[in-house]
């Protein structure tokens, strides 16, 4: 494991994790708990995220100066339905 460059594949998953690829940061997480002494699975495992990522290779988030809003919009699959009036999820 001396020769193979595990710690730095790790690193550069944790900046795309990071940055712009959040769907493989638990994975990555994970992975990065052994760093200190890292055996041939994690290494394995390492490889088995980048060839997920060469297949989901068009997702992601995309950044650009041409945004024409400055705030972040984020969206949410829950249900605001319990409150008729309000539409709000019940809790304060």
């Amino acid at each position: 494991m001396d020769r193979i460059p595990c710690a730095s594949l790790i690193g550069s998953l944790l900046f795309a994790a990071n940055v712009t690829r959040f769907d493989i940061t638990f994975g990555v997480n994970v992975l990065s708990r052994y760093l200190q002494n890292p055996g041939f699975q994690h290494w394995r495992v390492a490889k088995r995220i980048l060839r997920y990522l060469k297949k989901t290779v068009a997702e992601g988030i995309a950044y650009s100066k041409q945004m024409d809003s400055k705030k972040p919009v984020s969206y949410s699959d829950a249900d605001f339905t319990r409150d008729e009036d309000e539409r709000r999820s019940g809790f304060n």
